[in-house]
């Protein structure tokens, strides 16, 4: 499983969105918001981030672009998440025959058996592409670009920290390695 954090935006966007509850519509936005507000609402901003979704909502404008390769029962699960997430997969339907299959195509090894049976369906080409597709162990890597935001992330964070598949606390763990804004992450814990 790999993933990688491509691109990371509207982090002071919403920190803007937040200084607003201090803003009189009476005054000029561009000379109202300076340095000193910035620097004010990234301290109101970690404190808001660990009081759960209600009080943290600006943290929906900090968007994630996440390249992630996983295997197929991680993406069945990952499905979970649709609202906040948007996503584009390399397609099996295309790519699946381009090439023999190899143990580098599947998070855990095959039965050299089964990799061979695999193969002889792709060379031999006489059957159906949802034939092939149902051949497909779970394990099968897929990679796709997620788009989501920060209170997605939250949400994936205290649903699934402690989950008993590996790639789940894997997942995390690189997440929060990567993230430039990690005080938005802490103190996750409402289940």
């Amino acid at each position: 499983m790999d993933v990688k954090v491509v691109k990371e935006e509207g982090y002071e966007e919403a920190l803007l969105g937040l200084g607003l509850s201090f803003y009189k519509e009476s005054e000029d936005l561009d000379l109202w918001w300076d340095d000193k507000k910035l620097d004010k609402m990234r301290k109101v901003a970690k404190k808001l981030s660990q009081k759960g979704p209600s009080h943290s909502k600006f943290i929906r404008l900090c968007n994630l672009t996440i390249l992630i390769k996983a295997p197929r029962f991680f993406w069945s699960e990952f499905d979970t998440y649709k609202i906040g997430t948007t996503g584009l997969s390399a397609s099996t339907m295309h790519t699946l025959l381009k090439e023999p299959l190899t143990q580098q195509h599947f998070e855990y090894p095959l039965l050299g058996t089964y990799l061979d049976y695999l193969n002889r369906l792709i060379k031999e080409g006489n059957f159906k592409i949802e034939s092939m597709k149902n051949a497909l162990p779970e394990g099968y890597l897929q990679t796709r670009l997620i788009l989501m935001n920060y209170q997605t992330l939250r949400t994936i964070i205290a649903q699934r920290q402690n989950h008993r598949l590996p790639q789940w606390r894997m997942f995390i763990k690189k997440m929060k390695e990567q993230v430039k804004y990690k005080e938005l992450l802490e103190g996750v814990n409402y289940e």
